[in-house]
């Protein structure tokens, strides 16, 4: 790869000072010095010096990643674990939901962009925390949920970063997304972790819950898991609501809520009774909380 693209800081001050690998009409946010010395360049004297505008011309693409070999590496933080769970993808595939910060997927990679609403919905509803020139533009509609617009074995690689969670029934999402593989390809799950978020004090979903939605979601089963998240999650009750209770108004629009969750080992559960009893995985590599984090991974290879 080394010298197909060039290296460029914004000469503005802006983008926190972030050093981008521009290439074929993306923007790839290095992430380390290693991915520098790795592919030839030297740090400083190859950083070119652009104008925010020119730099802004590039689109938003994945982060420049390292070579990682999963038996010798170390993970010490969020970004390296990240790293490391894709970091044995090839060939092309798709990430779901990217929003503004796409996944460390190898840039020798053709990823497609997958999302359930439309690149002008995004950046109205972008959060406040979201530069709008970050967030990628959706390739394919589609969702985890049913990967609809997606042929059976046509992928080399699933990603979804904390997208499991806003699924109805994650078993038929893991399995759906089994069958869009072909032999050898890899799902890359990055899972929040209960007691690191929101969810702290909701209830664990138990396997025997997940196995039930894996055999049929019903209304009034959708409708326990808004009552659930509303009543438990952090920060989202308010006694002012009125008459008409949060959760209902919420259900009714279709607000995507986190219906499940887990830990490391509840998660490792699941996916173990997945292996078991829907569809095999040949490795399965996976990854607890890191210090600096809030979620656990897992690379599912079929």
């Amino acid at each position: 790869m080394g010298k197909s693209g060039v290296l460029a800081q914004s000469a503005n001050s802006s983008f926190s000072g972030k050093v981008f690998y521009l290439n074929r009409g993306k923007r790839h946010w290095v992430l380390s010095k290693d991915w520098i010395e790795e592919n030839d360049f030297h740090f400083p004297d190859d950083v070119l010096q652009l104008p925010d505008e020119v730099i802004l011309s590039f689109l938003p693409g994945q982060p420049a990643t390292r070579a990682v070999d999963l038996r010798t590496v170390s993970i010490t933080n969020v970004s390296e674990a990240r790293e490391a769970a894709a970091s044995q993808c090839r060939g092309s595939g798709l990430e779901i939901g990217a929003g503004s910060s796409p996944f460390p997927v190898p840039l020798h990679c053709q990823v497609q962009y997958g999302d359930m609403y439309s690149y002008e919905d995004l950046i109205r509803h972008a959060y406040t925390d979201q530069h709008l020139y970050d967030i990628v533009a959706p390739t394919v509609k589609t969702s985890l949920d049913r990967l609809d617009n997606i042929l059976d074995e046509s992928l080399d690689f699933i990603v979804a970063c904390h997208v499991i969670e806003h699924t109805r029934d994650p078993i038929g999402a893991i399995h759906q997304a089994w069958k869009k593989l072909r032999p050898g390809g890899k799902i890359v799950l990055v899972i929040p972790s209960k007691p690191h978020t929101f969810d702290r004090n909701r209830s664990l979903t138990t396997l025997d819950h997940l196995i039930d939605d894996y055999r049929g979601v019903h209304v009034d089963r959708d409708q326990e898991h808004y009552k659930e998240f509303f009543s438990k999650a952090d920060g989202f009750s308010d006694p002012e609501d009125g008459e008409e209770e949060k959760w209902f108004q919420e259900w009714k629009k279709g607000y995507s809520i986190h219906f499940h969750t887990w830990t490391y080992e509840t998660f490792g559960a699941m996916v173990a009774w997945i292996d078991k009893n829907a569809v095999p995985f040949t490795e399965i590599w996976s990854h607890d909380v890191l210090p600096d984090g809030i979620e656990f991974y897992f690379t599912l290879t079929k």
